[in-house]
């Protein structure tokens, strides 16, 4: 009939939540707005506008019986696969030396720091009296959260792109550790918890695979310094060749530092922009907290 011709015009014309928040006028302003705040506010601030705020109870730590038995369940799987990947492998001293895994352990140890919002919310039964300020648990859990969640998909990235060899047989802790990894923990932090992130928490990961560069270096000059034998020197990356192809290795650092962990730390804040928040609303402190769309 032309009255549902007319209705489904009007539902075509309507944008919707998911254009509206991927606008690039809005990425750009929320962009602005968010490395526009002061000093080191701006790393772990609440505020999203003048009218709404996060609200850091529900926000780092829902209590509900079904998302505290998703944060112990997926705590004690990852752990689990940790220990009996590093019970099991030959060099187990070399375990942490390489990204794969040291990222992973950092995702551990944010799913630790989850878990614990979660259970402290939990005591409190959620009777939070100041809502406008951040406790030491729920920082560490956002400076965790704002590091593992684009690490883990550079981590990914750089597997599957640089390392992957296609006639190996990969095990379970390598599929886990370089992709199945990534989706754990955005549910964790964007789905169970809805913690958002902040443009200037960029800084964290490139401080973060910055770390990680010096590391190979480290790495190197103790494996061939004090007469050793270098030809019993291995890299820990055949695309990180600071012994034998300094030149090509520079730039290939330098690349993904600059260029690669910005865009994927940007790729996450974008979806993070996607994700319906849990605001406690200044304009009327006596209503209870929603979740609304960003």
């Amino acid at each position: 009939s032309r009255s549902s011709r007319l209705h489904y015009i009007q539902i075509l014309r309507t944008p919707s939540n998911f254009t509206n928040a991927m606008s690039i006028p809005r990425c750009c302003s929320r962009l602005c707005h968010e490395l526009s705040r002061p000093g080191v506010s701006g790393f772990f601030d609440l505020n999203e506008n003048d009218s709404k705020a996060v609200d850091p109870g529900p926000t780092f730590g829902p209590h509900g019986l079904l998302q505290l038995a998703w944060r112990i369940a997926v705590l004690f799987f990852v752990v689990v696969a940790l220990i009996h990947d590093v019970s099991t492998t030959l060099k187990p001293e070399l375990t942490f030396a390489y990204l794969t895994n040291f990222t992973y352990l950092v995702s551990c140890v944010y799913l630790v720091f989850s878990l614990l919002c979660s259970i402290v919310e939990a005591y409190s039964r959620g009777l939070r009296v100041d809502k406008t300020s951040i406790r030491l648990h729920e920082r560490a859990t956002w400076f965790l959260f704002a590091v593992v969640m684009p690490g883990e998909v550079l981590v990914a990235v750089l597997y599957w792109v640089l390392v992957h060899d296609p006639e190996t047989t990969a095990d379970f802790f390598n599929y886990l550790s370089h992709g199945a990894i990534v989706p754990l923990v955005a549910i964790d932090g964007w789905i169970v918890g809805r913690i958002p992130l902040r443009a200037p928490q960029g800084l964290f990961v490139f401080l973060y695979a910055a770390g990680y560069a010096i590391w190979t270096i480290i790495y190197m000059h103790i494996n061939t310094a004090e007469g050793g034998n270098d030809d019993d020197y291995e890299a820990l990356y055949d695309f990180i060749l600071w012994k034998d192809s300094p030149s090509t290795t520079a730039p290939v650092v330098l690349v993904l530092l600059f260029i690669i962990c910005p865009l994927l730390f940007m790729l996450c804040w974008a979806l993070s922009t996607l994700v319906p928040k849990r605001y406690h609303n200044y304009s009327s402190p006596g209503e209870k907290d929603v979740l609304l769309p960003p």
